[in-house]
């Protein structure tokens, strides 16, 4: 009886092993944006539906960290995204969103 609790108790462990890599491979595969954990993220919505994220990326290069926004294509359009450096000093997040509101003229939802 114990050798059958044994062999029961390392399938288990190998089966929650296994399952843990697969659980994270499968929730990075639904993410397309490039934004850092605890980066600091802003999101602007825009009239087609889609969200503009704006973000500190200080990993890309850690060097140079900058602000970025990150643009979807229009629906409808071939999938994909723009990303744009931002000018704006670290810290100024204001700066950045104004920034990339100012690049987004049009395409910003009315109200936000």
């Amino acid at each position: 009886m114990t050798r059958l609790r044994t062999w029961c108790g390392i399938l288990a462990s190998g089966m929650l092993v296994a399952a843990v890599p697969l659980h994270a491979g499968s929730a990075a595969g639904q993410s397309a944006t490039l934004v850092q954990s605890g980066s600091p993220t802003y999101a602007i919505p825009l009239k087609d539906g889609n969200t503009a994220v704006v973000w500190w990326d200080a990993v890309s290069d850690p060097v140079h960290p900058v602000w970025r926004c990150e643009v979807p294509t229009p629906r409808g359009a071939d999938a994909g995204r723009t990303i744009t450096a931002l000018t704006a000093g670290p810290g100024d997040w204001r700066a950045a969103l104004a920034e990339a509101r100012a690049a987004l003229t049009g395409r910003v939802a009315d109200g936000e």
